[in-house]
């Protein structure tokens, strides 16, 4: 039998995406808002920040600092432990459309992705600064990508996945788009 350790009434009911759980709190966004809940003997609200529009579900970074949620518009990092605002990163080539998103923000090594109808981008987890994107030729990013060995990024757009290997994306005049792997889709 399993024991309830965690019973805290929201005031919304509409939970976007994942539940991430880390360092003794539990994230999570609704309708309007993160919420990031103190979990133990008596559970209690930590911090509650306002969001606008439609967001996906919360990102807990590896060092337990950020808290990343992406909307239509703009990957948002916010502290893991006040809820403060850190960066907001634009979705590059937004088309002012309601997005295409699914899924929570990733993270790949020093880098947060984020994806819309059929571009994949990165910001830098300390600035939000761009630094890379990626288009798939129209075709919509169908999951979210996921961060394999040595930070190479697997992309499903249209009916192709598609290897995005690491590459000094500093080293770049201008964000531009990424390579893929040789071949192009795998």
């Amino acid at each position: 039998s399993q024991k309830i350790v965690l019973a805290h009434e929201l005031p919304e009911s509409a939970l976007s995406g994942v539940v991430q759980v880390f360092g003794g709190r539990v994230f999570l966004t609704l309708r309007s808002a993160l919420y990031a809940l103190k979990v133990g003997a008596q559970p209690s609200l930590a911090w509650k920040t306002p969001l606008r529009g439609k967001n996906s579900g919360p990102r807990v970074s590896s060092d337990g600092s950020q808290v990343l949620v992406q909307g239509a518009k703009a990957l948002q990092a916010y502290s893991a432990d006040t809820g403060e605002l850190r960066w907001e990163a634009p979705v590059p080539h937004h088309s002012g459309g309601s997005g295409g998103f699914d899924g929570s923000p990733r993270q790949a090594g020093d880098a947060a992705l984020g994806w819309s109808s059929g571009w994949i981008f990165a910001a830098g987890l300390a600035d939000g600064k761009l630094r890379w994107s990626a288009h798939f030729g129209g075709k919509r990013v169908e999951l979210a990508p996921i961060v394999g060995d040595a930070g190479t990024v697997y992309v499903a757009a249209g009916t192709k996945l598609h290897c995005l290997k690491p590459v000094d994306w500093d080293q770049l005049s201008r964000p531009a788009t990424a390579p893929i792997a040789r071949g192009g889709a795998l």
